[in-house]
């Protein structure tokens, strides 16, 4: 009897180990994305939040592309930990998770394609700001494949951090 209260202790320990784990993680990866976002896209085009003025200024070009896409990567790799660490740990809850966010990241992005001229005449707001950074992005194959990237990166770090509580922690 003793044995198995102690064993449920230890389980729902490592739980809540895994929890925070996944939690910090991903939002590391969302504060660097928005960190990335504020200093590499162009202030126009951010609606949220406007970039302070420490971070404006001339963009190295060095690391080619990386900078430009890396949001995407990092966006699709933190929601996928995030909402996968909310749930049941499983194979199948993880997929499910990287998939969706996959999919929100590519369905955003292909919309980018579509050039409406007047998103203002939308009458919900929030539909009107969706429609003016989807009509006002520019697609970018490079996104798609960093989205990916982004769900793989997800997946592993769900798979690496599953170990957590159980005594290799």
């Amino acid at each position: 009897m003793y044995d198995s209260a102690y064993r449920n202790q230890a389980s729902v320990a490592g739980d809540i180990k895994r929890l925070a784990a996944r939690l910090l993680m991903g939002g590391a990866y969302l504060i660097i994305g928005w960190l990335l976002y504020l200093r590499f896209r162009d202030p126009v085009y951010q609606y949220v939040l406007p970039a302070p003025y420490w971070l404006t200024g001339e963009v190295s070009t060095a690391l080619g592309p990386l900078p430009y896409v890396a949001p995407s990567f990092l966006h699709t790799a933190a929601f996928s930990i995030v909402t996968a660490a909310w749930f049941r740990d499983s194979r199948r809850v993880w997929l499910a998770s990287c998939a969706f966010w996959l999919a929100v990241n590519a369905v955003l992005e292909l919309l980018q394609l579509l050039n409406d001229p007047n998103p203002s005449r939308l009458a919900n707001p929030w539909l009107s700001w969706a429609m003016r950074y989807v009509t006002q992005g520019v697609f970018d194959p490079l996104d798609l494949a960093a989205a990916a990237f982004g769900a793989f990166v997800g997946y592993q770090s769900l798979k690496w951090t599953a170990r957590i509580g159980h005594g290799s922690w």
